[in-house]
């Protein structure tokens, strides 16, 4: 798997761009704002060495109780167990699913946006292979469909304003037999898959967090909602950065 390095939205957008695209149905996008952080699903970076439960079983536990204490603060009810996997990961409960993103730019953010944490970040590109029409020329349709997408990505219901602002998507995982542990999903063994990691250095998520607010990826976009209004507002008034002087 190749890694490579970016300073600049151009750069990255440069990158991807040329992303081999014949042979691949889609690209799907994940940022890190810790680039040693991996593809294991929040479920499984849980400690259960203190129980005998195996992973079905504390997947059920924590679902049957999100789905009981929730119920109070639902606006629409999840109409299956995949919207409510969803909604769960979406508020920050561990589980089997990883979130993805169709929009590169999306990741980036999400790489960047704590500028202050001290760490390389990295954007990870998951892509599905083509196994209808590899032609050079084609539409996206003709690429998308009957490929491995429909059982690798979950593509779910927009139950939440943020999996539309976030163009919102996931990978979701079998649970490992007992107790085993989940092997990262960039290296599991798959003909299919493709993976690709970009890093950004530490020093420069500043400068690409600004480039990508004067391009209207931020907070108040990404997490919308008066919360995110805020925090974008916040941005405003606190983050200082260059000014071009150039004309």
């Amino acid at each position: 798997m190749k890694t490579e390095k970016i300073t600049s939205v151009i750069e990255f957008l440069n990158l991807v761009q040329n992303f081999e695209n014949q042979d691949i149905a889609q690209w799907f996008f994940r940022g890190h704002g810790d680039s040693s952080f991996t593809l294991v699903p929040g479920l499984y970076r849980l400690n259960v060495s203190d129980t005998f439960s195996n992973w079905k079983d504390i997947e059920k536990y924590m679902m049957d109780s999100f789905k009981r204490e929730a119920l109070p603060y639902l606006k629409i009810t999840p109409k299956s167990e995949e919207e409510w996997l969803t909604l769960a990961q979406h508020h920050g409960l561990p589980t089997r699913l990883l979130d993805w993103t169709e929009s590169p730019l999306i990741a980036l953010y999400f790489a960047v946006e704590n500028y202050m944490n001290s760490k390389n970040a990295n954007v990870w590109c998951f892509g599905v292979a083509s196994t209808n029409n590899c032609k050079p020329q084609s539409t996206f349709i003709a690429r998308r469909i009957n490929t491995e997408i429909s059982t690798c990505i979950l593509l779910p219901n927009h139950i939440s304003p943020r999996v539309t602002n976030q163009l919102g998507c996931f990978t979701i995982h079998d649970l490992p037999e007992d107790r085993k542990p989940f092997v990262p999903f960039d290296n599991q063994k798959s003909s299919h898959n493709s993976f690709r990691r970009i890093l950004i250095k530490k020093q420069h998520k500043i400068k690409i967090l600004n480039e990508l607010y004067f391009l209207g990826i931020h907070k108040g976009l990404v997490y919308p909602g008066i919360d995110g209004i805020t925090q974008k507002i916040k941005y405003e008034v606190t983050t200082e950065h260059s000014r071009n002087s150039k004309f």
